[in-house]
């Protein structure tokens, strides 16, 4: 026996991702002469999609989450712009909840923009990254995630912070 809510949830993300890969399939967002690159491909699901073609957006709402190569990215809210010939992603801003995820590394906050040409993620919001333990935060975060570079911002009145924990002492024998 299956469960009606969850089927009907499961189907919503289905056609949501479907539509996705139509849009930028279609005329005007991927060019004939070429094939589609699936390794480099972004993937999102979500509750619900609205898409303004002319404009080269898509807005997805409730439990966004959002995959490239081996970036994952979960939000309430994500906009995906297209290049200006509309043949690819140029950029994704997400608000709420904002989690990315990239091998061990993780960042949070209110507010992200990941942008394809710089390869570039800043987070904000009250943002942190942690990796194996060790948290920083800031203002504003910055992370060329091909050059593992991070970048904090302290902000008005509040400093980079990082915070390091404890190694665990071994009991005296």
């Amino acid at each position: 026996m299956t469960n009606r809510g969850t089927d009907v949830k499961w189907m919503k993300s289905l056609l949501v991702s479907a539509s996705v890969l139509l849009l930028f399939s279609a005329p005007g967002f991927a060019e004939t002469d070429t094939k589609t690159d699936t390794k480099s491909a972004t993937l999102i699901t979500a509750d619900k999609m609205t898409s303004e073609n002319v404009k080269g957006r898509m807005r997805f709402i409730g439990h966004v989450e959002a995959t490239h190569k081996d970036i994952l990215l979960t939000a309430d809210e994500v906009e995906v712009y297209s290049t200006e010939k509309k043949e690819a992603v140029s950029k994704i801003i997400a608000s709420g909840n904002v989690v990315v995820t990239r091998g061990t590394k993780k960042l949070t906050g209110g507010h992200a923009e990941l942008n394809y040409d710089t390869k570039h993620v800043v987070v904000t919001g009250n943002p942190t990254i942690t990796e194996k333990g060790n948290t920083l935060s800031g203002e504003k975060i910055s992370y060329q995630y091909d050059k593992e570079g991070i970048i904090i911002d302290g902000g008005v009145g509040k400093k980079a912070t990082l915070v390091l924990p404890m190694p665990k002492k071994e009991p005296k024998k």
